[in-house]
């Protein structure tokens, strides 16, 4: 009976508003939730801000929205990303992909969840967006945007595959390996990164999807498989997610750019054993004459801190950053570390040797604080990134100090030996 009344109730309300939106001359769609609906013109609109009186707002043109017997509110287009913004026409649209509005029940005030197919300056994505009504106030806003992934057609390799010395079948496992555009595939699962040494985070923040590989430790001498219970043969299909994605790195690539992208399969991130990927983890990889071999056991990397592991947004730099030598490696904060020691630390390795991690006491000399790699423009106005280098244990970089007593900041070209924890050389930078 209740379902009869609500879809009565459902009824008037379309009827109402399509009486209402045909009287402006416009064709919305109409998605209904539980005692509330979105309405929507599927020719969309411009996402950019509007200029009133001087000022920029959120465009006024958007999603239509209701909650209960609350007043009309708007979502404006201006929250999703890009320039333009459309949506299909219901009718258009499969089952599976007809838009739907579900209650987030946990929620305070409850929030409605409209989930929708939209097309972001052409490209096709798929947006969360939720909406509630709290002391009379209407709010909304965006969850995820995220864009459609694109297909791939894969395979399972024909020819033998040989980890760290241990032969496995690539079909054998519910996570197979796989071939895409004949390059190898490895499945970046619990038990492949602990058996290769391989730390991965692959997940969405800040309503951005990210995918960050770096090195780890190697915590298992055996492949321990998951079988299958899937079928594995002939061609399957992986997907192509948009992430930004972090190897061994501060800075993003764009998944969807690269000719060898992750590949999602089974709800799995997939690693292309490409010579760049192998080269940045230090792994080696040939041919046999019978198959693929790959030796991760005599791998020297650092293992990277990725953005989204301390809760920052994607786009800002990691937490540390590297300078890799031949058989060594230097480490600091790319965002400035304290010289009374109290804070980040300078890092330091050798190979065959730990980590150290100390103190940056020993650039007390340059100020309170210091970034290093940077330099000042000749105003003072902002800081410009130099790579540093490696000549055996002593770090040639730049840096900007600065004291905290006077409030300045000057820039320098030092040289630090991280072995010995010193500084042996500085020179001041743009100074008459």
């Amino acid at each position: 009976m209740k379902k009869i009344v609500s879809l009565l109730l459902c009824g008037v309300l379309a009827l109402g508003l399509c009486s209402a939106a045909m009287a402006d001359g416009q064709q919305l769609e109409y998605v209904y939730g539980e005692n509330c609906y979105v309405a929507y013109d599927p020719s969309g609109g411009s996402t950019a801000d509007v200029l009133v009186n001087g000022y920029y707002e959120h465009n006024p043109e958007g999603l239509r929205y209701r909650v209960g017997d609350g007043e009309e509110g708007v979502i404006s287009y201006s929250i999703f990303p890009g320039e333009w913004v459309s949506f299909p026409k219901i009718s258009e649209l499969g089952e599976d992909e007809r838009p739907y509005i579900t209650p987030h029940g946990n929620s305070q005030p409850p929030t409605n969840i409209l989930y929708i197919r939209c097309y972001i300056d052409g490209v096709p994505h798929d947006a969360s967006v939720g909406f509630y009504e709290m002391g009379g106030d209407r709010h909304s806003f965006v969850i995820s945007c995220d864009r459609v992934p694109e297909k791939a057609s894969v395979a399972v390799p024909s020819f033998s595959v040989t980890l760290n010395g241990q032969a496995v079948d690539p079909a054998a496992w519910e996570y197979p390996i796989l071939c895409y555009k004949d390059v190898v595939y490895l499945p970046m699962c619990p038990e492949y990164n602990g058996f290769l040494g391989l730390k991965s985070d692959c997940n969405s923040y800040f309503n951005r999807l990210t995918a960050a590989v770096t090195n780890g430790e190697i915590t298992s001498q055996t492949l321990e498989i998951i079988p299958a219970v899937s079928e594995n043969g002939g061609a399957l299909t992986a997907e192509i997610k948009d992430y930004n994605v972090y190897l061994s790195s501060q800075s993003p690539v764009k998944n969807t750019g690269l000719d060898y992208p992750l590949l999602t399969f089974r709800d799995m991130t997939y690693l292309p054993l490409t010579w760049e990927v192998c080269q940045t983890l230090d792994w080696e990889l040939s041919f046999d004459g019978v198959g693929l071999v790959l030796d991760t056991t005599d791998a020297f990397r650092p293992s990277w801190s990725s953005p989204q592991s301390h809760g920052m947004n994607a786009a800002n730099y990691s937490v540390e950053t590297y300078v890799l030598g031949d058989d060594c490696y230097a480490g600091y904060y790319i965002m400035g570390m304290s010289t009374d020691g109290s804070e980040k630390k300078l890092i330091w390795r050798r190979k065959g040797q730990p980590e150290k991690r100390f103190g940056a006491e020993c650039l007390a000399a340059l100020g309170s604080n210091v970034r290093l790699g940077y330099v000042n423009d000749e105003y003072g106005e902002k800081e410009y990134y130099i790579r540093p280098w490696l000549n055996g244990s002593v770090l040639n970089t730049t840096v900007v100090g600065y004291n905290s007593e006077t409030r300045e900041r000057k820039s320098y070209k030092v040289q630090i030996d991280m072995e010995n924890e010193k500084l042996l050389w500085y020179e001041p930078l743009n100074e008459e």
